[in-house]
Protein backbone atom coordinates (compact mmCIF):
# COMPACT_ATOMS: atom_id res chain seq x y z
CA UNK A 1 0.00 0.00 0.00
CA UNK A 2 1.48 3.42 -1.21
CA UNK A 3 1.51 6.27 1.67
CA UNK A 4 -0.56 9.20 1.26
CA UNK A 5 2.43 11.03 0.32
CA UNK A 6 3.44 8.86 -2.68
CA UNK A 7 -0.03 9.25 -3.52
CA UNK A 8 -0.11 13.20 -3.73
CA UNK A 9 3.42 13.34 -5.20
CA UNK A 10 2.19 11.60 -8.95
CA UNK A 11 0.00 14.10 -11.21
CA UNK A 12 -2.58 12.74 -12.65
CA UNK A 13 -1.78 12.92 -16.84
CA UNK A 14 -3.88 16.02 -17.71
CA UNK A 15 -2.57 18.09 -15.05
CA UNK A 16 0.95 16.90 -15.99
CA UNK A 17 0.37 18.16 -19.61
CA UNK A 18 -0.92 21.36 -18.42
CA UNK A 19 1.99 21.99 -16.00
CA UNK A 20 4.10 21.02 -19.10
CA UNK A 21 2.60 23.90 -20.44
CA UNK A 22 3.75 26.68 -18.02
CA UNK A 23 7.13 25.13 -18.29
CA UNK A 24 7.32 25.67 -21.80
CA UNK A 25 5.46 28.45 -22.87
CA UNK A 26 8.49 30.63 -20.91
CA UNK A 27 10.96 28.86 -23.02
CA UNK A 28 9.41 29.80 -26.11
CA UNK A 29 8.75 33.47 -24.98
CA UNK A 30 12.68 33.31 -24.04
CA UNK A 31 13.76 32.11 -26.95
CA UNK A 32 11.92 34.39 -29.41
CA UNK A 33 13.32 37.40 -27.21
CA UNK A 34 16.54 35.78 -27.52
CA UNK A 35 16.13 35.82 -31.46
CA UNK A 36 15.18 39.60 -31.05
CA UNK A 37 18.04 40.20 -29.28
CA UNK A 38 20.80 38.74 -32.07
CA UNK A 39 18.92 40.98 -34.43
CA UNK A 40 16.68 38.28 -35.98
CA UNK A 41 12.99 39.48 -37.13
CA UNK A 42 11.48 36.22 -36.16
CA UNK A 43 7.68 37.36 -36.43
CA UNK A 44 8.31 40.96 -37.14
CA UNK A 45 9.23 43.35 -39.22
CA UNK A 46 12.58 45.31 -39.50
CA UNK A 47 10.89 48.46 -38.21
CA UNK A 48 9.43 46.00 -36.00
CA UNK A 49 12.88 45.63 -34.26
CA UNK A 50 13.76 49.40 -34.77
CA UNK A 51 10.86 50.19 -32.74
CA UNK A 52 12.12 48.06 -29.64
CA UNK A 53 15.57 49.09 -29.41
CA UNK A 54 17.39 46.48 -31.68
CA UNK A 55 19.84 46.73 -32.65
CA UNK A 56 21.32 48.45 -29.94
CA UNK A 57 22.92 47.33 -26.65
CA UNK A 58 20.01 48.62 -24.31
CA UNK A 59 17.35 46.95 -26.59
CA UNK A 60 19.16 43.58 -27.51
CA UNK A 61 20.28 43.58 -23.19
CA UNK A 62 16.51 44.45 -22.06
CA UNK A 63 15.62 41.21 -24.42
CA UNK A 64 18.33 39.02 -23.49
CA UNK A 65 17.21 39.54 -19.91
CA UNK A 66 13.62 38.84 -20.50
CA UNK A 67 14.54 36.01 -22.54
CA UNK A 68 17.14 34.80 -19.35
CA UNK A 69 14.11 35.85 -17.03
CA UNK A 70 11.48 33.37 -18.38
CA UNK A 71 13.65 30.85 -19.51
CA UNK A 72 14.39 31.41 -15.17
CA UNK A 73 10.42 31.13 -14.39
CA UNK A 74 9.83 28.17 -16.68
CA UNK A 75 12.86 25.81 -14.91
CA UNK A 76 11.70 26.84 -11.65
CA UNK A 77 8.02 26.13 -12.68
CA UNK A 78 9.83 22.32 -13.76
CA UNK A 79 11.42 21.82 -10.41
CA UNK A 80 8.40 22.92 -8.02
CA UNK A 81 5.52 21.65 -9.86
CA UNK A 82 7.11 18.33 -11.24
CA UNK A 83 9.82 17.48 -8.79
CA UNK A 84 9.60 18.20 -5.06
CA UNK A 85 8.09 21.47 -4.62
CA UNK A 86 9.82 22.58 -1.58
CA UNK A 87 13.41 23.25 -2.60
CA UNK A 88 14.72 25.72 -5.03
CA UNK A 89 16.48 24.62 -7.93
CA UNK A 90 20.44 25.15 -7.38
CA UNK A 91 21.02 26.84 -10.02
CA UNK A 92 19.56 29.76 -8.81
CA UNK A 93 22.04 31.96 -7.16
CA UNK A 94 22.32 32.72 -3.54
CA UNK A 95 18.86 30.69 -2.91
CA UNK A 96 19.22 27.34 -4.96
CA UNK A 97 19.02 24.75 -2.61
CA UNK A 98 16.95 25.96 -0.07
CA UNK A 99 13.68 24.70 1.52
CA UNK A 100 10.69 28.03 1.05
CA UNK A 101 7.60 28.28 2.83
CA UNK A 102 4.74 27.50 -0.31
CA UNK A 103 3.54 30.90 -0.03
CA UNK A 104 6.70 32.26 -1.06
CA UNK A 105 6.30 30.83 -4.62
CA UNK A 106 2.68 30.78 -4.75
CA UNK A 107 2.13 34.58 -4.42
CA UNK A 108 4.69 35.49 -7.32
CA UNK A 109 3.35 32.46 -9.55
CA UNK A 110 -0.20 34.23 -8.99
CA UNK A 111 0.65 37.68 -9.83
CA UNK A 112 2.46 36.42 -13.24
CA UNK A 113 -0.60 34.43 -14.05
CA UNK A 114 -2.52 37.33 -13.51
CA UNK A 115 -0.43 39.44 -15.70
CA UNK A 116 -0.34 36.69 -18.71
CA UNK A 117 -3.69 36.27 -18.91
CA UNK A 118 -4.30 39.89 -18.56
CA UNK A 119 -1.34 40.21 -21.44
CA UNK A 120 -3.76 38.35 -23.67
CA UNK A 121 -6.02 40.57 -23.94
CA UNK A 122 -3.75 43.98 -24.43
CA UNK A 123 -4.00 46.95 -22.27
CA UNK A 124 -7.66 47.61 -23.37
CA UNK A 125 -10.93 45.78 -22.12
CA UNK A 126 -10.79 42.45 -24.00
CA UNK A 127 -14.34 43.33 -25.61
CA UNK A 128 -13.53 46.68 -27.18
CA UNK A 129 -12.43 45.09 -30.55
CA UNK A 130 -15.94 43.67 -30.90
CA UNK A 131 -17.27 46.55 -30.35
CA UNK A 132 -15.23 49.12 -32.05
CA UNK A 133 -14.12 48.35 -35.38
CA UNK A 134 -11.08 50.39 -35.30
CA UNK A 135 -9.57 48.82 -31.74
CA UNK A 136 -10.53 45.54 -33.77
CA UNK A 137 -7.99 46.56 -36.31
CA UNK A 138 -5.33 48.22 -34.09
CA UNK A 139 -5.38 45.19 -32.36
CA UNK A 140 -4.59 43.03 -34.79
CA UNK A 141 -1.84 45.36 -36.40
CA UNK A 142 -0.74 47.42 -33.12
CA UNK A 143 1.90 49.67 -35.16
CA UNK A 144 1.93 47.84 -38.57
CA UNK A 145 5.47 45.52 -37.14
CA UNK A 146 3.90 42.64 -37.15
CA UNK A 147 1.55 40.40 -38.91
CA UNK A 148 -1.84 39.53 -37.96
CA UNK A 149 -0.56 35.67 -37.32
CA UNK A 150 1.98 36.87 -34.89
CA UNK A 151 -0.12 39.44 -33.06
CA UNK A 152 -2.12 36.42 -32.26
CA UNK A 153 -0.09 33.38 -32.00
CA UNK A 154 1.79 36.03 -28.88
CA UNK A 155 -1.66 36.34 -27.56
CA UNK A 156 -2.84 32.80 -27.17
CA UNK A 157 0.79 32.08 -25.69
CA UNK A 158 0.29 34.41 -23.03
CA UNK A 159 -3.37 32.80 -22.37
CA UNK A 160 -1.71 29.42 -22.34
CA UNK A 161 0.94 30.36 -20.34
CA UNK A 162 -0.98 32.30 -17.63
CA UNK A 163 -3.97 29.58 -16.91
CA UNK A 164 -1.72 26.38 -17.31
CA UNK A 165 0.48 28.13 -14.28
CA UNK A 166 -2.20 28.76 -12.82
CA UNK A 167 -3.39 25.08 -13.00
CA UNK A 168 0.10 24.47 -11.89
CA UNK A 169 -0.26 27.07 -8.61
CA UNK A 170 -3.34 25.55 -7.85
CA UNK A 171 -1.60 21.90 -7.84
CA UNK A 172 1.17 23.04 -5.96
CA UNK A 173 -0.83 24.96 -3.55
CA UNK A 174 -2.83 21.64 -3.01
CA UNK A 175 -0.26 19.32 -2.76
CA UNK A 176 1.69 21.53 -0.17
CA UNK A 177 -1.26 21.76 2.07
CA UNK A 178 -1.50 17.80 1.76
CA UNK A 179 2.08 17.84 2.97
CA UNK A 180 1.80 20.19 5.86
CA UNK A 181 -1.40 18.27 6.88
CA UNK A 182 0.47 14.38 6.55
CA UNK A 183 3.28 16.56 8.77
CA UNK A 184 1.29 17.78 11.32
CA UNK A 185 -0.55 14.62 11.53
CA UNK A 186 -3.84 15.18 10.36
CA UNK A 187 -5.70 12.68 8.49
CA UNK A 188 -6.51 13.36 5.00
CA UNK A 189 -10.18 14.07 4.47
CA UNK A 190 -12.63 11.11 2.81
CA UNK A 191 -12.64 11.49 -1.04
CA UNK A 192 -9.34 13.09 -0.90
CA UNK A 193 -6.72 11.05 -2.67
Amino acid sequence: MRTHEAQTSRLPRSLTAVTWVAVLAPLLYGLLRALWALGLPVGLTEEGLDDIGVPSVGGSTYLLALAVASAAVGLVTHRVALHDGRTLPRFLPLIGGRRVPPLLLIAPAVLIALFLISSAFGSRPPYEPFTDPDAFRRSIAPEGWAPVWFFWAQQTLFLLWGVSLSVATAVFWRKARRAGESHRGVAPAAGRS
